[in-house]
């Protein structure tokens, strides 16, 4: 459309009708103009008809869609339709004045440039609180029972178990665990077209000054959600990784040497870069079921300290260790203090590259290669003893396969012998510490933390065949089980108490060298052996979950009682891992 001069046609005006004042009426406008003018005049006001129908229906539209979301979040911030109004009437106002200036000409480019940007807010926020809504379901659902809804490959929503990856630090946690119950909400607000998170963030003061907040505004698609643990896929792919190094080891012709762990680590290098960022994070900080058998907590707690980001070393005790080496018990604020240290270098890990470098080095030294160098000896060992060169045809190398170290027939018979004839056993464990069971005038052995076992016991730890060792009886039955019954003395009753009947409870039905305490808020308690522990929820939301919480302590103390404690870790299920035994 062509535009209209305003300037020009007043002074067209003057010329032929002399002092007629320039009024918008349309008999004005046929006696100034001419009919040429009308016919341009006309057409503007069709087309500003056209333009406001069309930003009603945009306006109503995204009003209807915030209608049926209806309330999103909860407590005094949540968001209603009310909110929405507001600001979807005044990006109405925009769009509808930018319309009577496209309309007449007026500015066209910066009225369209209005148009559209009021256009897109209005979309925004009309998505942007569908996204909200949608993260909040989403993450109700990982945090209540572990589980996201997604669409299978034929289209049906079907439910997934997931869990979140560790790694995430603890600020990108707790911002989940707000969409979760729907608290975000009320730190959300819309600014300049978009949504966002308004939080403080601390300034420190220089000194003599006090520290102060200054409030931030992070937009929805620049915060930082936690990322779900991919742990799995690692430990999927190393299941054929290890079956590899199971077969280098049957035909390499000398067990696992310093050449073999050169040519190997750069071989897991390759491979692990191969994984995911993700992958290997959550790797990093997932463990078997507790905090303190991670990687993550291992390289914190290393000897010789943690560096943290900013070039500092620090000595970084492990928690989860409630004792001094004199057996004295850590004080309350000791344990604090220890904790926060520990929590300190583990938010400051996972803001470092974990997947290259000294990180990637470490790891692989001390989660990967111990686990090749074993299955590599444990093939080349099978070849020996199956008719290969060195075979004594007991088959007997695959037994004491605990040890991260070659072990032929040989060695098994020897260490078969010692254990019979009453003599010191030393050994490495599958985490290559090596062990000491020293024997007692009675026929028995005091493991290394001072309990007292049978021969058989010892060759179980070890992983040996069973044989006739000569054992003889253990004082209290069964190694120091006592007869206690866990079975039938935790069950129903007992994860129907409150904390306090609960205590109570343990008091008098625990072993000897257990101990108790509460846990968390709710009716909740921790059952220690040692440095070990084991979480119980008591009185749980979710009948399914009794006989968890029941079977939790039940295994906890049968473990324990029959020698399986975690300083004993080196027992393998021989079930799995000796066929003959």
């Amino acid at each position: 459309m062509a535009t209209i001069d305003i300037n020009a046609m007043r002074d067209i005006g003057r010329t032929m009708g002399g002092n007629a004042r320039d009024n918008t009426t349309r008999d004005q406008a046929i006696s100034v103009l001419g009919g040429l003018s009308l016919q341009l005049l006309g057409g503007a006001l069709n087309t500003r008809k056209q333009l406001r129908s069309e930003t009603n229906s945009t306006a109503a539209n995204a009003q209807h869609e915030v209608d049926e979301l209806g309330v999103v979040g909860t407590g005094e911030g949540a968001l209603n339709a009310g909110y929405s109004t507001e600001v979807l009437n005044e990006q109405r106002k925009i769009i509808q004045k930018a319309n009577n200036a496209i309309s007449f000409g007026i500015n066209t480019s910066k009225a369209t440039a209005k148009k559209l940007k009021a256009e897109n807010t209005i979309k925004n926020h009309v998505e942007g609180l569908k996204y909200v809504d949608k993260m909040m379901d989403t993450w109700k659902g990982i945090y209540k029972d572990g589980t996201v809804e997604t669409a299978d490959k034929d289209g049906n929503m079907i439910k997934r178990k997931v869990k979140v990856n560790a790694a995430s630090s603890a600020t990108s946690q707790a911002l989940g665990a707000s969409f979760a119950n729907g608290s975000i909400s009320g730190s959300l607000d819309f600014r300049d077209g978009k949504w966002g998170v308004v939080s403080e963030s601390v300034v420190p003061g220089t000194e003599g000054e006090e520290v102060t907040s200054a409030q931030t505004f992070t937009t929805l698609e620049n915060i930082q959600l936690p990322e779900l643990d991919e742990s799995s896929a690692l430990y999927d792919h190393k299941k054929g990784y290890l079956d590899k190094y199971y077969k280098l080891g049957g035909t390499s012709k000398n067990a696992f040497n310093s050449q073999d762990k050169v040519t190997l680590k750069k071989d897991l290098y390759n491979d692990y870069s191969q994984m995911s960022y993700n992958q290997i994070s959550s790797t990093w900080f997932a463990g078997s079921g507790s905090d303190k058998d991670t990687p993550a907590h291992k390289y914190v707690t290393q000897a010789g300290g943690y560096t943290f980001s900013n070039g500092e070393t620090v000595e970084i005790p492990d928690p989860f260790k409630l004792t001094n080496d004199n057996g004295v018990a850590f004080s309350e604020e000791e344990k604090a203090q220890r904790l926060q240290t520990y929590t300190a270098a583990f938010e400051d890990l996972k803001m470092q590259d974990l997947d290259n470098g000294d990180k990637m080095d470490w790891f692989i030294d001390n989660y990967a290669m111990q686990e090749v160098e074993a299955e590599f000896n444990k093939g080349f060992g099978d070849r020996q003893t199956k008719g290969g060169k060195g075979g004594k045809g007991g088959d007997l190398g695959r037994y004491l396969n605990i040890n991260n170290t070659y072990s032929n027939d040989a060695v098994v018979r020897g260490y078969m012998d010692d254990i019979t004839n009453g003599e010191t056993v030393l050994f490495k464990d599958g985490n290559g510490e090596s062990k000491e069971y020293t024997p007692n005038q009675d026929g028995t052995y005091t493991s290394p933390k001072g309990r007292i076992i049978s021969k058989d016991r010892v060759a179980k730890i070890m992983g040996l065949p069973k044989y006739n060792y000569g054992s003889v009886e253990v004082a209290g039955g069964g190694d120091g089980d006592g007869g206690f019954d866990y079975d039938k003395d935790f069950g129903f009753d007992f994860i129907k108490m409150n904390e306090e009947d609960a205590e109570t409870y343990l008091e008098d039905k625990l072993p000897e060298g257990f101990t108790y305490d509460q846990y968390g808020m709710g009716d909740a308690i921790k059952v220690y052996f040692g440095d070990d522990m084991v979480k119980i929820n008591l009185q749980p939301n979710d009948i399914d979950d009794y006989p968890k919480q029941i079977k939790k302590i039940q295994d906890f103390i049968k473990k324990h009682i029959s020698g399986k404690s975690l300083e004993m870790s080196e027992e393998p299920d021989t079930s799995q891992t000796n066929p003959y035994g």
